[in-house]
């Protein structure tokens, strides 16, 4: 005996990217021990640049400016605007550019030199492919190309599986502890798609939850690079498959 649920984020309290549902003990019939999360479909909307990796600082003639690049979903082209803005509106002369055949950026200033430290750990520096480095001159080249994917899997997470890592051991920041791992999505499409999962691994299900006639199924949407992720107010949806 097994039952499917299907939920939608749209149809919980909360946002998105952290609700909840309310389901009675009449939905089951039964206290599960196995949940599986059989297939979802989530829209890859977040942004690539958050506050986790937007930040540099700026020296030139002995100060410092310290600049933050608005969060957002860039391209190579669209963040050399952004950056090249940014370091004009701080400090005016400054020339950015993009290769495409070498992916790198090319940062220059039309009569100083300047100093780029990427040291900081919510820096842009592997981004624009700078990694941790300081750099320095009138003209400074990407070291390495640029990055704009860190993140190559959303998890979703729920307390259905509190403490269930599914075979991923991630790091996120402790303000979920009783959230476990139900699945790995990759994050093989393109910005506006639909990142769509099946699967079948069954993981053991936390019956405490069904002890009540009233239970509150809680889901998540995280990523490694960064705690909170936005979906721009759009909804995603699965399907579970509970077992006694």
């Amino acid at each position: 005996m097994s039952k499917y649920i299907y939920i939608n984020s749209s149809h919980g309290t909360g946002n998105p990217t952290n609700f909840t549902i309310v389901k009675t003990y009449n939905n089951l019939r039964f206290v599960p021990s196995k949940v599986t999360l059989v297939s979802a479909t989530i829209p890859y909307l977040w942004d690539n640049i958050t506050s986790s990796n937007n930040k540099l600082t700026l020296s030139v003639g002995g100060i410092d400016y310290d600049l933050t690049i608005p969060a957002g979903h860039y391209n190579a082209n669209t963040l050399k605007t952004m950056l090249q803005s940014i370091l004009n509106n701080t400090y005016n002369g400054f020339t950015v550019t993009y290769d495409e055949t070498t992916f790198k950026y090319t940062i220059s200033h039309a009569t100083d030199i300047f100093v780029l430290s990427f040291k900081s750990l919510d820096s842009i520096g592997y981004v624009l492919g700078f990694g941790m480095e300081i750099v320095g001159g009138q003209t400074v080249t990407s070291i390495y190309v640029v990055n704009f994917k860190p993140d190559l899997e959303v998890f979703i997470v729920s307390n259905l599986v509190s403490g269930a890592d599914n075979g991923i051991i991630p790091w996120f920041p402790n303000t979920d502890p009783n959230y476990g791992i139900l699945a790995s999505v990759p994050v093989n499409g393109c910005y506006g798609s639909l990142l769509n999962y099946s699967g079948n691994a069954t993981l053991p299900c936390n019956s405490a939850l069904f002890q009540s006639y009233r239970i509150e199924l809680t889901f998540g949407l995280k990523l490694l690079s960064t705690q909170n992720i936005s979906l721009q107010n759009t909804n995603w949806s699965a399907v579970l498959k509970f077992e006694p």
